[in-house]
């Protein structure tokens, strides 16, 4: 029982006196673990958009805003208004904005792709013509005015515009002087709201590590309009100021 006892004494003994020399001779890892930050922040942008509005080419201004996350992906909303529609003539829509940027971010010049999706509100003048085409087929969601009634059908229609001269109803209409001999048009206006989705191709440019400037080509795909139909659709240029973020 003794010798037993001793054995393990002795055993122990060996153990403790080797731990240190076998931690010297263990070998080391070969692997390693790098921790880097994540650069994450907010990003507010002014944007000038120029492009098509029914046919014509018009100017829109407003902003985005939203969080970066490692300086390529952004999650954010937008809002842009037509800024130089005619006489009452109004687009503004806005909505949930993403961004992918490719390079690393220390790259002086970066490409990116970029969506829009969310809904907005539209007048513009319309021709006697298509609007009564329009009343005809039951588009009662859609909201018109002539000369600020409210028109609901043809019979209000009619109503609104009584005393034309016979054939007048053609073209746009609006609020000019007619030729001598003819009845001044009323200017018919009609008022969308509607669904958007705008996807959206950037070039950027690193003036610092605050500040850079996008330029960008879209083209805006409207849905669940009325009386309006596709004359919201159109291709638009972009320039934005970035300042945060990227």
């Amino acid at each position: 029982m003794n010798r037993v006892r001793l054995m393990a004494a002795v055993g122990v003994a060996l153990l403790v006196a080797g731990a240190p020399a076998m931690a010297q001779t263990a070998p080391a890892g070969t692997g390693s673990m790098v921790v880097e930050r994540v650069q994450s922040g907010f990003t507010v942008a002014p944007v000038v958009k120029a492009g098509d509005i029914d046919g014509l080419t018009h100017v829109l201004a407003g902003g985005e805003a939203g969080w970066v996350v490692d300086q390529t992906l952004l999650i954010g909303g937008a809002g842009y208004a037509m800024t130089d529609g005619g006489r009452n003539e109004t687009l503004g829509y806005g909505g949930l904005v993403i961004e992918w940027r490719l390079l690393p971010p220390s790259s002086p010049i970066r490409f990116g792709v970029k969506g829009l999706i969310g809904s907005g509100s539209a007048t513009l003048a319309t021709d006697l013509a298509t609007l009564a085409s329009q009343l005809q087929r039951g588009m009662d969601s859609v909201r018109v005015s002539v000369d600020g009634r409210q028109i609901g059908n043809v019979t209000d229609l009619r109503g609104a515009i009584g005393g034309l001269a016979p054939g007048s109803a053609g073209g746009r209409v609006g609020t000019a002087l007619a030729p001598a001999g003819r009845v001044a048009l009323p200017r018919i206006l009609v008022r969308d709201d509607f669904i958007v989705f705008e996807p959206e191709v950037t070039v950027d440019i690193r003036l610092s590590h605050l500040v850079n400037v996008s330029a960008g080509a879209s083209y805006r795909v409207t849905g669940n309009t009325g009386l309006l139909e596709d004359r919201l659709n159109g291709a638009a240029a972009s320039l934005a100021v970035h300042f945060g973020g990227w």
